[in-house]
């Protein structure tokens, strides 16, 4: 389906949202999130690694707060 998608100017970006979708992921971590400005962010989050690492240090925190 991506060969026929001109929402992607990349086809490997278009391949990796597509699979990212497929597997139902809940975030796509890319270093390009221009690439993916015309993704359908309906279903999935795009975000850059520093962003998700922040996510993941902020549930770490919650979580130990709830364990003392």
């Amino acid at each position: 389906t991506c060969i026929n998608d001109y929402s992607f100017s990349d086809l490997e970006d278009c391949y990796q949202y597509k699979a990212a979708l497929n597997a139902q992921c809940n975030y796509l971590i890319t270093l390009n999130i221009r690439d993916f400005k015309t993704a359908d962010t309906t279903n999935i989050k795009i975000i850059e690694p520093s962003e998700f690492c922040e996510f993941q240090l902020e549930l770490q925190d919650k979580h130990l707060e709830h364990t003392v």
